[in-house]
């Protein structure tokens, strides 16, 4: 049982170093090709697929949680009535959803 246990370590800990290692591909800006990544570890192409797929996951709910690029139209405007009636604009905020919630504020 022991044996068992050691090797599933193991192979965690390589899958943990595949993936590491695609992440450090991906920040440093390489092109990283998922099917390569599969094709140079055959062995680990389950674990492989698993992880593309929850990161994929992951980086499409985060997605509207990322900064707004300068320029690009704000989803909501934002106006104030001031006292004595007067109407003051404030910068658009963006609207920011998370998977079903919605960032107000």
């Amino acid at each position: 049982m022991t044996h068992r246990a050691d090797d599933s370590a193991v192979r965690e800990r390589q899958v943990d170093e595949i993936i590491a290692a695609y992440l450090a591909a991906v920040d440093a800006g390489q092109a990283s090709d998922r099917r390569e990544w599969l094709a140079r570890y055959p062995e680990f192409a389950a674990e492989l697929r698993v992880f593309f797929a929850d990161h994929d996951q992951v980086d499409q709910m985060a997605s509207p949680l990322r900064p707004v690029p300068q320029g690009a139209p704000a989803a909501i405007e934002t106006v104030s009535v001031a006292p004595g009636g007067t109407v003051s604009e404030q910068q658009p905020a963006p609207r920011r959803r998370f998977g079903d919630y919605e960032l107000l504020e």
